[in-house]
């Protein structure tokens, strides 16, 4: 919403404008117990709130920006792969941890293990992050 003087205006916390909700239950009720569930209804409905706002648009190309910079960078400097795509990044990184949570029961049966466990937990999220390095590193001799 804009003010008369054509400044954003809308709700604050500790002086820090918030933006404002697109759709969904009130803050700190199902994301957090199913941090999923707003996405995914988003997705059913195609998209139909996210098509109409602005803030997404500037906020998502920055994020990709700021991710293809930083891409670029290691790339220039030797650290990292040349012509990685950082949507696909940024998918991939989402996948490996969205899988593992919304499968967490079912997987805890199958694979015959307490996959929220303190160190299940702590191996999954090595196990993610050394996957990453070695999806976007310079291969180095081991």
């Amino acid at each position: 919403m804009a003010a008369r003087d054509g400044s954003a205006s809308g709700p604050t916390r500790n002086g820090v404008r918030q933006a404002p909700r697109l759709s969904g239950p009130p803050p700190g009720r199902a994301h957090r117990s199913r941090p999923h569930a707003h996405r995914s209804r988003e997705n059913l409905h195609r998209a139909k709130h996210l098509k109409k706002s602005e803030i997404i648009k500037v906020v998502s190309r920055k994020f990709v920006n700021m991710g293809s910079d930083l891409l670029d960078c290691g790339a220039a400097a030797g650290v990292f792969r040349p012509g990685i795509d950082a949507v696909q990044l940024n998918i991939t990184i989402a996948a490996i941890g969205y899988y593992y949570l919304t499968n967490r029961f079912t997987g805890s049966i199958i694979f015959e293990r307490d996959l929220m466990g303190k160190e299940a937990l702590a191996e999954r999220l090595s196990f993610n992050t050394e996957t990453i390095i070695r999806l976007v590193c310079v291969q180095t001799a081991r």
